[in-house]
């Protein structure tokens, strides 16, 4: 993540995430799209996350990230879990943690 000084750092966090099984049709277009490869999805997830963490981070400085650390997380939270966009091809982030400040 770049802050909003520019300065770099990492955050160790956790995503959980599932595959909507409701919508038949959904599936088989989620499917076809990443051609049945899991790694794909995944990268889907992991982009929606960097995403979000940069739009985040570039509103905080690192001394503030670490000061506001919960507000912080949770704006990352607030943004990754049920992601509009995921949800509409059919995956649904449903957990978030950070494993510790950023670093």
């Amino acid at each position: 993540m770049q802050f909003s000084n520019k300065s770099t750092a990492w955050l160790n966090c956790q995503i959980g995430y599932r595959i909507d099984t409701t919508n038949d049709s959904q599936i088989l277009r989620l499917d076809q799209q990443v051609e049945g490869d899991d790694e794909k999805i995944w990268l889907k997830v992991h982009t929606t996350l960097q995403t979000v963490a940069q739009r985040v981070a570039s509103q905080f400085t690192p001394s503030e990230s670490v000061e506001k650390f919960p507000e912080f997380e949770e704006k990352i939270r607030s943004g990754v879990l049920h992601e509009h966009e995921l949800m509409t091809e059919g995956i649904d982030i449903v957990s978030f943690t950070c494993g510790g400040l950023p670093r």
